[in-house]
């Protein structure tokens, strides 16, 4: 039976296109509330900072995990978020009680992200 975790869920909008992303748990609430806002505020440079201090600090953390990935994905970062996507498929299925009173597996939140990404990321992967 997956682990529950109780979760955030902050939205980006820009345009027509919006991004959702899920914070860190209780145990990191202050570090979470501090990226959300950012995230909240369009202030990327600063979720990112804080998101990769949460990622060093809780590198196996699935929440961190799918904010960074989703943070790349929006930012223009496919393959690093694709990396982090994958790498939460790696670890057990985590089932994430959102703030907005639905539940999410971290599995469906990982294949959902690499489903909107490119299929092809760089140039590189053409040669």
């Amino acid at each position: 039976m997956p682990f529950h975790r109780i979760c955030s869920v902050v939205t980006i909008a820009a345009g027509a296109a919006s991004m959702t992303l899920i914070s860190v748990p209780a145990s990191a609430q202050d570090a979470g509330r501090y990226a959300n806002a950012a995230l909240t505020k369009g202030d990327y440079t600063t979720a990112e900072r804080q998101l990769l201090a949460d990622y060093a600090a809780m590198p196996d953390r699935q929440e961190v995990l799918l904010n960074l990935a989703t943070l790349y994905a929006y930012t223009g970062r496919a393959e690093q978020a694709r990396i982090l996507y994958e790498k939460v498929l790696s670890r057990p299925d985590v089932l994430m009680n959102l703030a907005n009173g639905r539940s999410a597996h971290s599995y469906d939140l990982a294949r959902a992200g690499i489903a909107k990404l490119p299929l092809h990321t760089s140039a590189a992967s053409y040669q």
